[in-house]
């Protein structure tokens, strides 16, 4: 129930950008100083930080570890992933890690006759098993805060490959010319994808325009298209889809 409330409690502050003890409090039937230490946890996670009364969204260029990541948004992940999924023409797919993509990788377990090449190795226990697909691990260095595979040798096996269709997924949407990442090591790999596939989908959910990040890996231009939730703003779609498809993903 404790790791429940607070992932609950992390969730609530990435979309909101806030907590107010006193109403999570009488909300979670707990005392007001038990929402403390949920907030102390969260702060020290990087994600909080602690007012009069609460606590308010931050982001400091710290990745939260992927275990917790991927506890996040659950729901609005695995819209995206299926309508994602969907998009898929052909027999080869080429994907980063995140949690978004391991919602997809979910989904592409099910499928038959199919090859994937990922540089994630959270897909490994998901796909390494699924009697109808060949998947292909790019090798290179293990970033553990991501479990992802990046560098040099990363991307000289991508720039082997020739893909259907790329899942591509990011930290940020806040950029007005592309996404981003928290990460300079991840540019290359994402990058070599987006140019290894005859289509590729940015994947992300609505919660990635309230972080910021540094490195920006593309132009909303070199994307067939932006699959992410009906929580996007009015505001994104407006300005992103005159340069490429904005798909919205019906809640599942």
């Amino acid at each position: 129930m404790l790791d429940e409330r607070r992932q609950e409690l992390a969730q609530i502050l990435v979309q909101t950008g806030k907590l107010v003890v006193k109403d999570l409090a009488a909300s979670y039937h707990v005392s007001a100083e038990t929402i403390r230490k949920d907030i102390a946890y969260l702060e020290k996670l990087g994600i909080a930080k602690k007012t009069h009364g609460g606590a308010i969204y931050i982001n400091d260029e710290r990745e939260l570890p992927f275990f917790h990541t991927s506890t996040l948004n659950r729901n609005l992940k695995a819209a995206v992933a299926q309508k994602a999924v969907s998009l898929i023409r052909g027999r080869v797919v080429v994907m980063d890690g995140g949690s978004t993509t391991l919602a997809i990788a979910r989904l592409l377990s099910l499928k038959e006759n199919i090859t994937v090449f990922t540089n994630s190795l959270s897909a490994v226990p998901i796909l390494a098993n699924a009697t109808g697909v060949n998947l292909i691990l790019t090798g290179g260095e293990v970033r553990k805060v991501s479990q992802d595979q990046v560098g040099s040798w990363t991307t000289r096996a991508i720039r082997e490959i020739s893909a259907d269709i790329a899942f591509i997924g990011a930290n940020s949407l806040v950029q007005k010319s592309g996404p981003s990442t928290s990460n300079m090591n991840e540019v290359e790999v994402k990058q070599a994808m987006i140019a290894a596939s005859n289509r590729a989908y940015l994947v992300v959910d609505s919660s990635k325009l309230n972080v910021v990040s540094t490195y920006q890996f593309a132009t909303w231009r070199e994307f067939a298209g932006i699959v992410t939730d009906k929580g996007i703003s009015e505001e994104f779609v407006d300005r992103v889809s005159k340069f490429t498809e904005v798909i919205i993903a019906d809640e599942t």
